[in-house]
């Protein structure tokens, strides 16, 4: 009898076709436009957040979406919300969520280098299995993709994620984006 463990995580990634154009205008943007109040979600993590304008982006974002699009074999149109840039200081981190009832969500890679912190996939259903029938199944709850500069996640908006600590004194910088799929 065979059997199959589902992977804990459903996403896409791709090395962005303009990635050098969007790290550089991502670095344009400095510490002190950094506004933690402006994110209602921000109170539990300890990365700061600079808001984004859509209209700035969305032409930049259009080459990725497109091999999206070409890899969903459909063409679809979207709602682009406003993107943030993360930057985590030393010790910074985000805390497990989601981006619900969004579609799906977007993060680009703008650099990345020793001690970065790791973004993870956690999987909201692991609760199913007892820990030592997980532990049989050599079962994990999480997953973390191997990403570097200038990759770019799309993922199920609905996805349980995070960030574990970030542990250089470099800043890790990355751009989320929400979006919802106009049928």
């Amino acid at each position: 009898m065979k059997h199959i463990i589902f992977p804990t995580s459903f996403f896409f990634k791709y090395k962005a076709p303009n990635a050098d154009e969007l790290i550089q205008k991502a670095n344009s943007y400095g510490e002190e436009l950094i506004n933690n109040e402006e994110f209602t979600w921000n109170n539990h993590n300890a990365s700061d957040c600079i808001k984004l304008k859509w209209q700035d982006w969305i032409k930049l974002f259009q080459p990725t979406l497109e091999l999206f699009s070409a890899e969903l074999k459909v063409n679809f149109k979207f709602h682009m919300y406003d993107p943030w840039l993360n930057l985590y200081k030393r010790g910074a981190t985000q805390e497990v969520h989601d981006h619900f009832p969004c579609d799906f969500s977007l993060i680009f890679i703008v650099n990345d280098g020793p001690g970065f912190a790791k973004f993870f996939f956690m999987d909201r259903n692991s609760i199913s299995l007892s820990a030592k029938f997980a532990e049989l199944l050599k079962y994990h709850n999480r997953f973390e993709p191997e990403l570097t500069t200038g990759d770019v996640l799309i993922f199920p908006s609905n996805q349980l994620h995070g960030v574990f600590p970030h542990g250089s004194d470099e800043i890790r910088r990355t751009i989320a984006i929400n979006f919802d799929i106009i049928l």
